[in-house]
């Protein structure tokens, strides 16, 4: 009966420390398509210079009669998030305080969103992924995956 004891307290250890390791592990994982962006204060111009560009295209897109597409790649929306408040000062609070270093990936038909979460002094990555397609004129979210 003793050795039995043991074998199940031994047992119970194992899976604790198990789950410790995992939760650890689900905390501080950071998935490699995270590559948040930083614009520095020289970079402002360039970044101006984006904003104006993507402005005028979408404009003149707009002047048409017809359908028609437009994209803006990951790198280029990163960018635009993380100066925000260089160009834009109002959309510096967009975003909450304890959200810092939001990114997005965008791959075929889905959107990956990440960012560092911190309350407390206590940080923790977290991260959603929407597959979306498009059904007639219905935009529709097929898959949401939130990562914590």
């Amino acid at each position: 009966m003793k050795i039995k004891t043991q074998v199940i307290l031994i047992v119970i250890t194992v899976a604790v420390g198990l789950l410790l390791v995992l939760s650890w592990f689900s905390l501080t994982y950071v998935p490699p398509w995270y590559k948040p962006e930083y614009i520095s204060d020289v970079d402002q111009q360039s970044l101006t210079d984006e904003i104006t560009d993507i402005s005028r295209k979408f404009n003149n897109k707009m002047q048409r009669p017809e359908a028609f597409g437009f994209s803006i790649p990951a790198g280029q929306i990163n960018r635009l998030i993380a100066g925000r408040g260089l160009i834009f000062p109002e959309l510096e609070d967009i975003i909450p305080e304890y959200v810092h270093d939001p990114a997005v990936q965008l791959d075929d038909d889905e959107m990956k969103i990440g960012a560092v979460l911190e309350r407390d002094g206590k940080k923790v990555f977290a991260s959603m992924v929407l597959k979306v397609s498009v059904d007639g004129d219905v935009l529709r979210i097929d898959k949401l995956k939130v990562y914590a």
